[in-house]
């Protein structure tokens, strides 16, 4: 997510900014010193052009963080080290897996994303409510992110469009705000190019109507990828002639 950086923005997050201030600062003394072959692998530096370059250095350090002291022997920065909680490591690792999954299913290039922006976006800002046993930390960080992803990543009419088009996000059950713009976009659609279609042509569509089937019905389980977590409730389609505005 990015920003004008000429507007400073007031983060308010600075516990786990400062946790991640000390990790930078114990992956770049290993890195210099040459320490890494008595690790079971390499430490990863940062790098503030990947977009997941935060969780990447974030992840391998608490995979390597009991490991890291022997790197670390007759030198001060075991104090950075010190100074970093493992417990709140492993709780922001958790907390932005989703954004890992997000940056890769918007990352494709062979297939169409547009139509996922909508859902996944919706899905978090939904994970950074703030939750009874949630660190202070972890409080601050989801804050900060729901803010961020507010004011830092619009939606578009193209958004809307893709994702009232898409047969398992029509009904907009992840984000049920933007279903009404969605709906007046596509009006809007529709009677612009209304009178390209003939009369007799629209007389003869067959719209599909859509019947939400109850949550008894024997359905399989649902699959754990975070982009399936987002679909409309499963559907069974009854075949009727309707005016395709009506269907709007």
């Amino acid at each position: 997510l990015h920003v004008n950086k000429n507007v400073v923005e007031k983060v308010d997050c600075d516990i786990v900014q400062n946790m991640f201030n000390q990790i930078k600062k114990v992956v770049c003394h290993i890195r210099r010193s040459h320490q890494q072959q008595t690790l079971s692998k390499k430490v990863v530096s940062y790098s503030d052009t990947r977009f997941n370059g935060a969780l990447m250095i974030m992840d391998n350090f608490a995979e390597l963080f009991f490991e890291l002291p022997s790197a670390l022997v007759n030198s001060n920065f075991m104090m950075n080290y010190n100074l970093i909680e493992k417990d709140l490591l492993d709780c922001v690792c958790k907390f932005l897996e989703p954004f890992e999954e997000v940056i890769v299913n918007l990352s494709e290039e062979q297939r169409p994303t547009l139509h996922k922006v909508i859902p996944l976006r919706q899905t978090l800002i939904n994970s950074c409510v703030v939750e009874a046993n949630d660190s202070n930390g972890i409080i601050q960080l989801k804050v900060f992110l729901a803010r961020r992803l507010n004011n830092a990543w619009p939606i578009s009419d193209e958004h809307r469009l893709a994702t009232i088009l898409h047969p398992k996000f029509k009904k907009f059950e992840c984000s049920p705000d933007e279903k009404g713009k969605s709906i007046n976009v596509l009006k809007s659609q529709f009677q612009k190019h209304q009178t390209i279609i003939s009369p007799s042509c629209t007389n003869s569509l067959v719209s599909k109507h859509v019947i939400v089937q109850s949550s008894s019905s024997n359905t399989t389980s649902k699959s754990n990828n975070l982009l399936s977590q987002c679909f409309d409730s499963k559907v069974k389609v009854v075949d009727e002639r309707l005016n395709p505005l009506q269907e709007i």
